[in-house]
């Protein structure tokens, strides 16, 4: 499409520490703002591989905590830069702390949604599904 912005990956983060984390990669990142277009601030820059590949990268936060706004931000990056791959960069829930250092990178190979279910008379029928994670990006980390 004639002037899409496109980018090779989308990274949503949840914290202002972990933005400054990730845009500390990014070297010089260009912040895109454009009410007309959606709500969002972009941080948008490139990596190059010592392969000599470069990567357009696209950062956004949500505007607050949850899985919801989470899912929101997802979304709205996807329809501004519709990025090949998204990650969410972050602290991993779930994860031993003691084994964690800021930085680490933790590749899940599969992500559980814990959140659907069906309120029943009887109460709450949770139906978790896992999701499984990409074969390509796990066997690149």
């Amino acid at each position: 499409m004639k002037g899409m912005e496109l980018a090779d990956v989308g990274i949503v983060v949840a914290l202002p520490l972990e933005l400054e984390a990730v845009l500390a990669q990014l070297g010089t990142a260009e912040t895109v703002e454009d009410s007309t277009r959606d709500i969002r601030t972009y941080h948008v820059g490139n990596v190059r591989t010592k392969a000599g590949n470069s990567y357009r990268i696209a950062v956004t936060m949500p505007i607050s905590m949850g899985n919801t706004d989470a899912a929101l931000a997802t979304r709205d990056l996807l329809d501004r830069w519709s990025p090949q791959f998204i990650f969410m960069v972050g602290i991993a829930g779930g994860a031993n702390p003691s084994n964690q250092h800021l930085g680490d990178v933790a590749v899940s190979e599969s992500v559980l949604f814990y959140e659907a279910g069906k309120l029943r008379s009887e109460g709450m029928e949770y139906r978790p599904r896992s999701l499984p994670g990409n074969p390509l990006l796990l066997s690149r980390a």
